[in-house]
């Protein structure tokens, strides 16, 4: 991922990014800590106790995550050049559950196109 591509995204259900780069041959992100159960979490729950999760929760979580996935691939530059935002891997366990019902959705994955990983990346 380029540096500080993600720090430039202020939107409610994507966490913030406070810093990312490489050190001694590792990347890394730091990012906001945001409490909550992943959406696999709910989805394992729920078949477990009372079958598929309820379709308002799941419109509202879907509502949630396209505003998200939107506003990001939307993104521009100061310069107006489009970010090229690609996540590569929504998933259930990259998504979290906020107690307050907001959705997070882990730009950790988040990558530009034409961007090779490093063996060291850990996505």
């Amino acid at each position: 991922m380029r540096p500080g591509c993600c720090a430039t995204l202020q939107h409610p259900n994507i966490p913030e990014t406070y810093d990312s780069g490489r050190v001694f041959g590792t990347y890394f992100i730091a990012m906001e800590y945001i409490p909550g159960r992943t959406l696999k979490d709910l989805i394992t729950h729920c078949r477990t106790t009372v079958g598929p999760v309820p379709e308002p929760i799941v419109l509202n979580l879907a509502m949630q995550l396209c505003d998200a996935l939107d506003y990001a691939h939307k993104r521009c530059d100061e310069h107006g050049r489009p970010l090229g935002i690609i996540h590569r891997d929504v998933t259930p366990a990259n998504l979290i559950l906020a107690p307050t019902g907001v959705l997070s959705w882990s730009t950790s994955a988040s990558r530009r196109p034409g961007l090779r990983r490093s063996r060291a990346s850990p996505a």
